[in-house]
Parts: C-alpha cells; sequence; structure tokens
C-alpha cells in the first residue's frame, strides 16, 4: 500500500510537470507571438500555476515539509519552503506583466526572462521533492507513507476549495 501511495504522490507531480512543460514552451513561443496571444496564453499559465501548482504547494507546507523536517531535517524542509517563496514571487511577477501586456499591448522585454526562471524552478523543485520522496520512502513505513499519502491529498482538496472561494489561497495570491 505504501508504494501505491508513492507512486499516486508521482502521478501528481507528473501532472505538474506537464503543466510547467506547456509554460516552457510557451515561453519558447514567445518571440513570434502577439500580445493578444501573449495575454491569454500568461491567462493559461496562471490558472495553472493558482489553481494546480498552489493547492499542492500549500499541502506540501501544511503537511509534507512537517514530514520532511522531521524525518530529514528541518534545514531541508525550510529549503523547499524556501523555494515556494520564490515561485510565489515570480508568480505575482507574472501577474504584473500580464497587466503591463494588457495595458500597454505590448510584450515586455523581461517577460521571457521570468518564465524561464519560473520553469527552471518548478522543474528543480518537482525534482528535489521525488528525491526527498525517495529518501522518506526509505525510512517510513508503509503506513506511515500511506498516512501521509492520505493528509496530502486532504490538505491539497481545502487548499483547492479554500482557492475557489477565495483569493487567500497559501501561496500565488491571485490579484484581481
Amino acid at each position: 500500500m505504501g508504494i501505491a501511495a508513492t507512486e499516486s504522490i508521482r502521478r501528481q507531480n507528473d501532472r505538474l510537470h506537464a503543466g510547467i512543460d506547456a509554460v516552457g514552451a510557451f515561453r519558447d513561443r514567445l518571440p513570434e507571438m502577439q500580445p493578444q496571444q501573449v495575454r491569454k496564453e500568461l491567462d493559461d499559465a496562471l490558472v495553472f500555476l493558482r489553481h494546480e501548482v498552489a493547492p499542492h504547494a500549500g499541502a506540501e507546507e501544511r503537511v509534507f515539509y512537517r514530514e520532511v523536517a522531521r524525518v530529514l531535517g528541518v534545514e531541508l524542509g525550510e529549503r523547499m519552503a524556501g523555494e515556494h517563496r520564490y515561485i510565489d514571487g515570480l508568480v505575482q511577477d507574472l501577474t504584473e506583466l500580464r497587466h503591463r501586456v494588457t495595458a500597454e499591448r505590448a510584450v515586455p522585454p523581461e517577460l521571457s526572462g521570468v518564465l524561464g526562471r519560473l520553469v527552471d524552478i518548478v522543474k528543480a523543485h518537482l525534482r528535489l521533492e521525488e528525491e526527498v520522496l525517495q529518501r522518506l520512502s526509505e525510512r517510513l513505513t508503509d503506513s506511515e507513507i500511506c498516512f501521509l499519502y492520505e493528509r496530502m491529498e486532504r490538505a491539497e482538496f481545502e487548499a483547492a476549495v479554500t482557492s475557489e472561494g477565495s483569493a487567500e489561497t497559501t501561496g500565488f495570491q491571485e490579484e484581481h
């Protein structure tokens, strides 16, 4: 059962990898896009970040990183939470750039760099999570892994419900 829970967590990360790969593909197409296309792609990227990544990040901060800190050390949990704060800042930058695209009807030159940094950090963060998950699975029992997965699922659901009803989500705050 612990193996099934570990695989479920990996499948969740596969979904996040696919989404961030789409953001990377958008960045690659950026030079040939018109501002209205860029705005739509930014909207899609922000929906993914706010409604897929943010609930996942909130669950990690509420559940996963506490377990990481307990089993593998506080520094690692703090490092991973710090990466979330960096990602949050990049999402805020994207939100501001999206507003500029709309207001100026032009693509800000720094957009490509922000998208590139976002893609790079999210991919690196997901790789680190997978390494940490492997280390945890070597130190926790199958029942502890299952319990961790169940708590993660519940926390992610609660974060998703909260983000649907309010801008007060954990991480990646939505700007109106």
